[in-house]
């Protein structure tokens, strides 16, 4: 009796030895699903790169497939380019580009359109003359069905120090105060805008579909009003309706060597369909 006692006691301690420790089991939390905007971001970011090298090496089949029907741009002189024109200007090699660098890139997204804005250093030659720098840019592309295009491009050159003159202590302590408008860019700031109004979207553009982005040019006065509008890209059934929401809008106007000046500037008004 002992002897069996004994022999299952061993037993025992033997399946207990033999038995692996109890783990907690442990829930696998399975991989973080990765942002729609996250990856929309990316696809911007990818196509805004193609744009880049599409310029650099003038591939026109890409610059078409980039571009939407309805592109413009306003370059850092003011100058507004329809999509034909600016694949003239790079078929005839009236405009060359060496290089392109990005910086401080920022890339808001709502919905199927995407608006990006930052800093580019470019390298380029207008019919042979040097006409790069240092530039601010803002776009604002759209999502199809072949992915991002660009639908508008505005270029700004980023201010540079402001001459001696009566802020550095030095030069005519009286400027005159200039008697045209001066254009936006170079040691002219853009002013601030103080006040904002919406354009009212027309009824009938509304029920026909019609939306995109009207671009025109105004005169900011001294006094911060906006005056002598004009339409550089139309889109007829919105153009007034821009134009009566830009004719509203308030800033606090551009310094030039020390007093409010008028100037001239760009500005893109956006109709979009929910």
């Amino acid at each position: 009796m002992t002897g069996r006692l004994c022999s299952c006691v061993l037993s025992v301690l033997v399946l207990t030895w033999a038995l692996p420790p109890l783990v907690p089991a442990q829930t696998q939390t399975p991989a973080e699903a990765v942002s729609p905007d996250a990856t929309e971001e990316v696809a911007v970011r990818q196509a805004m790169q193609q744009w880049r090298d599409a310029k650099v090496t003038a591939n026109l089949s890409l610059l078409r497939l980039l571009m939407t029907s309805d592109f413009f741009e306003v370059n850092q002189n003011g100058t507004g380019r329809d999509r034909s024109q600016i694949l003239a200007l790079y078929g005839s090699g009236d405009l060359a580009f060496e290089s392109i660098q990005l910086l401080d890139v920022k890339v808001e997204i709502v919905g199927v359109q995407a608006r990006t804005s930052g800093t580019t250093v470019e390298t380029v030659k207008f019919r042979g003359q040097d006409v790069g720098g240092r530039l601010r840019f803002t776009e604002v592309w759209v999502k199809g069905v072949g992915g991002w295009q660009i639908q508008s491009s505005r270029l700004e050159p980023i201010a540079a120090p402001l001459a001696a003159g009566p802020l550095s202590g030095t030069g005519d302590p009286s400027p005159s105060r200039p008697n045209a408008p001066l254009r936006v860019g170079g040691n002219i700031l853009a002013p601030t805008k103080i006040r904002d109004v919406r354009p009212v979207y027309p009824p009938d553009a509304k029920a026909a579909g019609i939306q995109g982005l009207v671009i025109v040019q105004a005169t900011v006065a001294a006094d911060g009003t906006v005056k002598d509008i004009s339409v550089l890209r139309s889109i007829p059934a919105l153009d007034q309706a821009a134009v009566d929401a830009v004719g509203q809008w308030l800033y606090r106007p551009t310094l030039y060597q020390g007093s409010p000046v008028d100037v001239i500037m760009t500005v893109t008004v956006n109709f979009s369909l929910p």
